[in-house]
């Protein structure tokens, strides 16, 4: 006997069949199922601010309509008014005519199907369509009637072909995800697999752009080994928290060559308690503080990396590191407490 009533069955599925309209957004998301184990959702997303903004006009504040994709915040801090994206978290200063102007073009469009395997061994995902993927993408994939998520469930994700961009965030917190293949995706955004506690494998494209390292594999305690693409392009942001917390993760192929525009690498591998080895290349003419870099790898036994390069080395950098030797290549480092491992100054 089914557990929900048909007056109850009908206002879900109303729910989710049901396209809205708010300001420039259009978002549509139905889903069918085809047998007992298959579900097939297809996504359709028309975010745009053009609508909203002529392109040559002065932007306000008060411009941004209620219900938009976009929404007005205050830094505190900085003491300035900032819009952010709702969707890929990104902000824009609106004290800054660049930011503005991007701003005014930014969108999230996509024409996606998305097919689910509901098989406890495989519980796959294949993404095929065009446009973008992004964590709202996810938002109304229910698995019938067991009260439950996609993001939850899926264990496989295959992104096909056609799909160029991933948004920020889009894979986080996905708790069962093992595996998945983007080597044709060739623009990825920030923190795409924190939490995946399950991840194990990811393929990526070579010659990928990635906006930027930070918290991509935040807390991924199940990854054992990457391999990050030989040749990344534009990277605009850092390696803060890269892998933060990968408790079980031994090695690390071809870590990018940090740009000489970087000034610090914080917390990057910080409680990666089974890490033994790494080696960083710093472009020519750059500059880092380490901060919180190694902390807690309790099995690292020696770091690769040029002297001349670091600018400053914290007090927590290689705090608990109990297998630690002086690392290669760092002549200029003295230990104020060797026990815990703490580096003072170069």
């Amino acid at each position: 006997m089914s557990m929900f009533s048909k007056k109850r069955r009908s206002n879900l599925l109303r729910k989710v069949v049901a396209p809205f309209v708010l300001s420039s957004i259009i978002f549509s998301c139905a889903s069918q199922i085809t047998n007992a184990d298959t579900y097939t959702w297809k996504v359709k997303q028309n975010y745009t601010y053009s609508d909203d903004i002529k392109a040559d006009s002065e932007f306000k504040v008060e411009d941004i309509k209620k219900g938009s994709f976009m929404y007005k915040s205050w830094d505190e801090w900085d003491k300035k008014d900032f819009v952010k994206c709702y969707i890929c978290n990104k902000e824009f200063d609106l004290s800054n005519n660049i930011d503005v102007n991007q701003m005014k073009n930014h969108s999230h469009i996509c024409d996606l199907e998305l097919k689910y395997n509901d098989n406890k061994d495989d519980n796959c995902l294949t993404i095929s369509g065009k446009g973008e993927l992004n964590r709202i993408v996810f938002s109304d994939c229910r698995l019938k009637e067991k009260r439950t998520t996609l993001r939850k469930e899926v264990k496989k994700i295959i992104v096909g072909t056609e799909v160029k961009t991933v948004a920020d965030f889009t894979f986080s917190v996905m708790y069962k995800l093992n595996s998945i293949d983007i080597s044709h995706v060739s623009n990825l955004g920030s923190q795409l697999f924190g939490y995946c506690k399950g991840l194990r494998k990811v393929i990526f494209k070579e010659d990928v752009e990635i906006a930027n390292f930070n918290g991509m594999f935040t807390n991924c305690v199940n990854l054992e080994t990457v391999t990050l693409p030989k040749s990344v392009k534009n990277i605009k942001g850092g390696f803060d928290y890269m892998f933060f917390n990968c408790e079980n993760l031994t090695k690390i192929n071809n870590f990018p060559i940090v740009p000489k525009e970087f000034e610090k690498l914080m917390c990057t591998f910080k409680d990666c308690y089974s890490l033994p080895y790494m080696k960083i290349e710093i472009e020519e003419g750059g500059k880092l503080c380490l901060k919180d870099t190694f902390g807690g790898c309790t099995n690292l036994v020696s770091v690769d990396i040029d002297d001349k390069k670091i600018s400053y080395v914290d007090t927590g950098c290689f705090i608990n590191c109990l297998s630690f030797v002086k690392p290669e290549r760092l002549t200029k480092l003295t230990y104020k407490n060797w026990n815990n491992r703490k580096v003072g100054n170069l």
